[in-house]
C-alpha cells in the first residue's frame, strides 16, 4: 500500500506552485517546488530579494506545519540569503 503523504505531496507541491506564480508578491513562473518528507524546498530565479521573501512567506502560511528552505537565487544580488522558516 502506498504511503498516503507521498501520494500527496505532487499535488501539495503544485498548489503551493500555482500559488507562488499567482500572488502578485512573488508572480513568478517556473519555480520548483519539492515537499521533502515535512520540508518545503524552493529553487528557481527570482528577480528581488523582496519576492524571495515573499516566496517563504508564502509557502509557510500555505504549509505553516512544515519547514521552508529556499534555494532560490536572485541574479544582481549574488549575496542574497538563503531563507528558511520553521514549523
Amino acid at each position: 500500500m502506498a504511503d498516503q503523504s507521498s501520494d500527496r505531496d505532487p499535488y501539495l507541491a503544485e498548489h503551493l506552485r500555482e500559488a507562488l506564480a499567482q500572488d502578485p508578491r512573488v508572480g513568478e513562473l517556473g519555480l520548483d517546488v519539492e515537499i521533502v518528507g515535512e520540508t518545503v524546498v524552493l529553487r528557481g530565479t527570482l528577480t528581488s530579494t523582496e519576492r524571495q521573501a515573499a516566496a517563504s512567506d508564502i509557502a509557510h502560511d500555505l504549509m505553516p506545519n512544515h519547514a521552508v528552505r529556499n534555494e532560490t537565487a536572485v541574479p544582481d544580488c549574488p549575496e542574497a540569503p538563503q531563507v528558511e522558516h520553521l514549523p
